[in-house]
């Protein structure tokens, strides 16, 4: 530590991604409090909010901190998170008041309720016969959900019968980190560099790398191009590319441009480059 407001970092060897791996992905978290108590359940932040209640698969509420040291921020008193399941459920519910924001907007009634004065809207750019394989599906994500149903009638064309298996999202989740599945698709959004992506996705043996994908070459590449200046840095991820192309560990099917949905009373909501909800200057009209 140079300083008690200042931390410097000595590296065994160069990381490119490390700047953007402590703004994205990295916390400083209270010692104290994690060691004393369930973080899941009693977490201690920095932010403009801080936790208030968790009831399981119904909601999470957070409460206005009244340390924060932007002076008269947040505006709220408190936010809470509903869970609900279907796309047509929250639409439903902000419709009837009882949300006054929601995500994951159905894309086919989004032309519909772009146009209603009612809400304002937010968007950031954001085989041969006889083969039998199953597609995992989540119906809590309609656009995943109708991904498979596309899938289902091109892969027909060929051959291929696929059947979907619909499951709620711990069950899914769970046979996903196992790779115990035969098809399935899944989300990746707000990826600023490229190694957020190779490094846990595809690197022989990460965690995140659901389809238990290995190949030595490109680990070896990723490696390299974590270590590099951003120059080379291009050229090496144009060589990754290449590999994955030919090798297809996944496939990339469809870009999916994230529409947020509110009240026309919520006010000062924005979406960040790697879509982060910000509600410290978030302000209700009455």
């Amino acid at each position: 530590m140079v300083s008690p407001t200042k931390v410097a970092f000595h590296l065994s060897e160069p990381f490119a991604p490390l700047l953007t791996n402590l703004a994205q992905n990295g916390e400083i978290v209270n010692q104290k409090a994690i060691e004393s108590s369930d973080p899941t359940r009693k977490p201690v932040g920095t932010g403009p909010f801080q936790f208030a209640e968790w009831v399981q698969n119904d909601h999470i509420t957070i409460k206005k901190y009244p340390g924060y040291f932007k002076a008269g921020q947040p505006y709220l008193d408190e936010v809470t998170f509903k869970f609900l399941n279907v796309g047509k459920s929250r639409i439903e519910a902000l419709q009837s008041g009882q949300l006054d924001w929601a995500d994951a907007v159905p894309l086919d009634e989004l032309t519909a309720l772009k146009a209603n004065s009612s809400y304002r809207y937010v968007t950031e750019a954001g085989h041969g016969g006889g083969l039998n394989v199953t597609y995992l599906s989540l119906p809590q994500y309609p656009e995943l959900q109708k991904t498979g149903i596309v899938l289902k009638q091109q892969l027909a064309k060929i051959g291929i019968n696929v059947s979907i298996q619909q499951l709620e999202v711990t069950v899914w989740l769970e046979r996903y980190v196992k790779a115990n599945y035969q098809m399935t698709s899944a989300y990746w959004s707000g990826t600023i560099d490229p190694d957020n992506f190779y490094s846990t996705q595809i690197t022989t043996g990460s965690p995140n790398n659901a389809t238990k994908y290995s190949n030595k070459a490109v680990d070896a590449l990723i490696a390299k191009a974590r270590s590099t200046s951003d120059a080379e840095r291009k050229s090496l991820y144009e060589q990754i590319r290449a590999i994955i192309w030919d090798d297809v560990p996944l496939v990339f099917v469809h870009y999916e441009t994230i529409n947020y949905l509110m009240s026309s009373k919520v006010n000062g909501s924005t979406v960040n480059p790697p879509l982060e909800l910000r509600f410290g200057q978030v302000w209700k009209s009455s």
